[in-house]
């Protein structure tokens, strides 16, 4: 019960902080609402659930004196048809609490990532990419907002981790699916 109270007051607070992103980019609008209503969702218990837990015992864990991290993918079931539509991944690496957020589309793509390397340090790093089609459409960083004619390098490079980041959980669900589908 604590850990959906945790994620439910973790989806709050960022899904407040996806307001200031919205700008004039009608996309990055309807991506942000789209956020909002998974969130809404996944507060409500609407959403089929599952976690998995890495280092679940916390123990030493090389090159981290401790490292923990939980996934949780959060999707609809509907007619025998699985939708991925949220993956949350919270890491406790030697006390650093990571959160990252990869809201997927109705295609299953990647369509919004939402980083923050240390939940309990309001300097730390905080990123929120939109994306459509595969391709970035605007980052929030440091909370100056950047539209793709302002990217540079780093920008796409981020972009790019993401998408990278993304699908390799997107692939550890669909292997997930695979045992919960054709289950004997």
């Amino acid at each position: 019960m604590f850990k959906r109270t945790l994620i439910i007051a973790l989806l709050s607070v960022f899904s407040m902080v996806g307001v200031y992103a919205q700008g004039s980019n009608t996309t990055v609008s309807s991506i942000t609402k789209l956020n909002e209503a998974v969130n809404n969702k996944i507060a409500a218990g609407d959403l089929h659930t599952n976690q998995v837990a890495i280092n679940l015992m916390d123990k030493p864990f090389a090159p981290y004196e401790s490292y923990r991290e939980t996934v949780y993918f959060y999707y609809e079931l509907k007619s025998g048809s699985v939708k991925l539509k949220k993956v949350i991944v919270t890491k406790d690496v030697a006390g650093r609490k990571a959160y990252i957020d990869f809201l997927y589309d109705a295609e299953g793509e990647l369509t919004l990532y939402d980083y923050n390397h240390d939940m309990m340090n309001p300097q730390s790093d905080k990123k929120r990419c939109f994306f459509l089609k595969k391709k970035l459409i605007n980052m929030v960083e440091k909370d100056i907002e950047f539209e793709e004619e302002d990217f540079d390098t780093h920008h796409l490079e981020t972009g790019v981790a993401a998408l990278n980041e993304a699908t390799k959980y997107r692939k550890l669900f669909l292997a997930m699916e695979d045992v919960m589908i054709n289950k004997q």
